[in-house]
């Protein structure tokens, strides 16, 4: 598992310490939801930038009637797909997206009539009227989901798969760009998991990777294109694969994950791959 301590530090910020943070923890005094909200923004654009990581540790901190706050829990469901990504081994991958998918979930029961649907009429009919809210637990939930799925391979259940295209589905485009982004994002590697999808579907896949690509910018970019290489890539094509592996290899980010997370997806996508500097 990657390392407990990831660099924790409290920023010169204003806004951060403006905020209360104490010895590398979101501070406690804050009793609105939106000083937990900008905490765990400014967090995840300072590490960006290879600054200040959260850990668990500092998760703790939030009070628990703040923590199910749907801006505040999708924001946790986020951190721990993050730390999932850059996983040291595939087991601890694999544990780390089901917690974030755990916390999606729970955001999502977090709307007493969602978790009322979901217990009296089951999940397809619960997922047909997402609160407005919650509909950013969803799609990180999503991803969440099916990066669980894609760790797991060919063991992963079909329920799973089918409960993932059942929030797929449940997302909207008049959602928010955000929501959409994430929806589309997960679906591309649904629609494209070695072990389970077909042709037919990892064509649909590729178009959708392709503008998914032309829509993101930076680091989300970045990310995009290294998950089409890792699904993607084959030895029948080495040429555009082989450049495109240059590409990421050669790209300037100063993000600890996308560093990381690109590393593994080349690590997945050069197998069996022979390029001609190797």
């Amino acid at each position: 598992m990657l390392a407990r301590v990831l660099l924790l530090t409290c920023l010169v910020v204003a806004g951060m310490q403006s905020l209360g943070c104490r010895h590398g923890r979101l501070g406690k005094s804050a009793a609105d939801p939106s000083a937990w909200t900008q905490q765990l923004d400014l967090a995840w654009e300072a590490q960006g930038k290879g600054v200040l990581l959260l850990d668990d540790v500092a998760l703790q901190d939030i009070p628990e009637q703040l923590r199910a706050h749907p801006d505040v829990h999708w924001r946790v469901t986020r951190y721990w797909l993050a730390r999932a990504s850059v996983a040291d081994t595939r087991q601890d991958a694999i544990a780390l997206y089901a917690t974030a998918r755990g916390e999606g979930l729970a955001c999502l029961d977090g709307a007493p009539s969602f978790a009322r649907r979901r217990a009296e009429w089951g999940w397809d009919q619960a997922l047909r009227d997402i609160p407005q809210r919650r509909r950013l637990c969803a799609s990180w939930l999503a991803l969440a989901w099916v990066r669980w799925a894609d760790a797991f391979g060919e063991d992963a259940g079909a329920v799973d798969l089918v409960r993932i295209g059942g929030v797929l589905d449940a997302l909207d485009e008049d959602m928010g760009k955000a929501v959409v982004f994430n929806r589309d994002w997960a679906r591309a590697i649904l629609l494209s998991l070695p072990d389970t999808a077909t042709d037919a579907a990892r064509e649909q896949g590729r178009a959708l990777f392709a503008a998914l690509i032309r829509d993101s910018e930076g680091d989300r970019r970045l990310r995009v294109r290294a998950d089409f290489y890792a699904l993607h890539a084959h030895a029948e094509d080495p040429a555009r694969w082989c450049a495109l592996r240059a590409t990421l290899r050669a790209a300037k980010t100063a993000s600890p994950y996308t560093k990381a997370a690109v590393s593994s997806a080349l690590a997945r996508g050069d197998d069996g791959l022979r390029c001609e500097r190797d």
